[in-house]
């Protein structure tokens, strides 16, 4: 007896049409070996109802799947088995009817909208489980009219893979839009089939600009920059990471004039099949523009700053708040009185550079930089080496990163002082000579006006005697 276990099910319903001459002359079909051999070795579940829709053939296989013995359909007609299948809700007279009508109408012409068509239906076994079934029906030629051999397959475990594929294709779809990065997939032929939502804000331009246009295996961009040795290589099944990169996305053989260029960080990952064979490819993108340029300007910064700190037009201190200087220009040092040694040792201390009248203000300069990040300069004196007090005007600022440290600028004022001492000096002493001169009229004044009270004082006595002389003659 041939095996028929590892036929499929066309060849079985090709092997099914051909028994049908055999069927013809026998109307006995449980009596044809050949026949019952095949469908009772089918791994598929297969049924035949006759020319009056009574269930002929019920194959073990079928029983498994439905968990419904063949002695308890065998005989009867196949719409009660139908309706039987159904869910309870729906097992009614109405649909029974409509069903005998619908089968018996098959049955003689051979034609209905299920003929022939993988037809998926849920089904309760008696047992309680739920399954999922997909069956062909067949109708087959008879001399009375049509028989109806059906194939049905469990297919429940397929059909939960599927929807467990699908809920995953679902899940990573919308990782794929959310993902902060940029995702470009492509098939296996280079031809860029799906991006998302990161894609198109990175370039300003609409996905249906590249999607299903842009093939990265023909772009002159990608050859450019450099970057076709990473994408082969990804299709070659190996995951890379690609040093970053400036890429122009306006040229001919990509979105032909649209786009922006950017900095990017890339990665390009290869999927494979259970064959570990490159299906498609995965290109990753991190748009690092903002960052460079950050870089960029930071770089140009430093580069000021240390131009200033090399310069020596002013002293400059990196400070923390414990009292500590960890770096000084020059300039600072020398006037100061330290070494780059004593530096290095940390043997220079801002706190013990700063007389003690100082300390209140330096107090408050502390607050106010952890309020405001930087201070309002002001006029102070640190401590030189050899003891002697040097004035001097700072102002500091909080390093971004650390709030308890920072950089100061230090001016010297000495020569500023000297001057201001010495007009201080030349105005007390312009204030002495005016004292001085003032005294000076002030005392001639005086002399002058006693001088005048006697010259006056004489002037009335001398008239006093001419007036006594004049009387004295006239008495005469």
């Amino acid at each position: 007896m041939t095996d028929y276990t590892n036929y499929s099910k066309k060849q079985l319903i090709d092997k099914i049409n051909l028994l049908e001459a055999s069927l013809h002359v026998n109307s006995n079909y449980e009596q044809n070996v050949l026949s019952k051999s095949v469908i009772q070795n089918s791994v598929e579940g297969i049924s035949i109802a006759n020319e009056q829709g009574i269930i002929i053939e019920w194959n073990i296989q079928l029983e498994i799947i439905t968990g419904i013995l063949a002695s308890d359909v065998i005989g009867k007609y196949i719409w009660e088995i139908q309706l039987q299948m159904e869910p309870v809700r729906l097992r009614t007279n109405e649909r029974l009817i409509q069903y005998e009508k619908s089968i018996k109408e098959f049955l003689k012409t051979g034609e209905s909208v299920l003929a022939r068509k993988a037809l998926e239906r849920e089904y309760t076994k008696p047992n309680g489980q739920n399954i999922v079934i997909q069956g062909i029906i067949n109708p087959v030629k008879t001399e009375k009219g049509y028989i109806l051999v059906s194939t049905s397959e469990d297919i429940t475990i397929r059909k939960k893979t599927q929807e467990a594929l699908e809920i995953s294709e679902k899940k990573s779809k919308s990782l794929m839009q959310q993902s902060p990065f940029v995702v470009e997939l492509y098939d296996i032929n280079g031809l860029q089939i799906e991006v998302n939502k990161a894609y198109e804000d990175l370039w300003e331009f609409p996905a249906e600009t590249t999607v299903n246009k842009f093939n990265v295996l023909l772009s002159k961009e990608v050859e450019d920059t450099g970057l076709m040795k990473y994408v082969k290589r990804a299709y070659a099944g190996e995951a890379v990471e690609v040093p970053e990169y400036e890429f122009n996305p306006t040229g001919e053989t990509e979105s032909k004039g649209f786009g922006r260029v950017r900095w990017l960080n890339t990665r390009i990952y290869p999927i494979k099949d259970n064959q570990n064979n490159v299906t498609n490819i995965v290109i990753v993108h991190q748009d690092v523009t903002e960052r460079n340029e950050a870089e960029q300007l930071l770089k140009q910064s430093e580069e000021k700053f240390r131009s200033i700190f090399e310069s020596n037009i002013v002293g400059v201190i990196f400070w923390n708040a414990e009292g500590e200087i960890s770096d000084a220009n020059e300039l600072f040092l020398g006037l100061m009185g330290y070494t780059k040694k004593e530096l290095l040792n940390k043997e220079i201390r801002w706190k013990d550079m700063t007389p003690p009248e100082y300390a209140q203000y330096d107090k408050e300069m502390l607050i106010e930089l952890s309020e405001k990040g930087f201070v309002t300069p002001f006029e102070k004196e640190y401590y030189h080496k050899d003891g002697h007090r040097i004035p001097i005007i700072i102002g500091a600022a909080t390093l971004t990163s650390m709030e308890n440290s920072g950089v100061a600028f230090i001016l010297d004022i000495s020569k500023r002082k000297k001057s201001e001492e010495e007009i201080i000096r030349y105005r007390d002493h312009l204030e002495e000579m005016v004292r001085d001169r003032t005294k000076e009229l002030e005392d001639k004044n005086a002399d002058l006006e006693r001088f005048n009270e006697l010259f006056v004082n004489r002037e009335f006595r001398i008239k006093e005697l001419r007036d006594k002389v004049k009387e004295l003659e006239a008495g005469l």
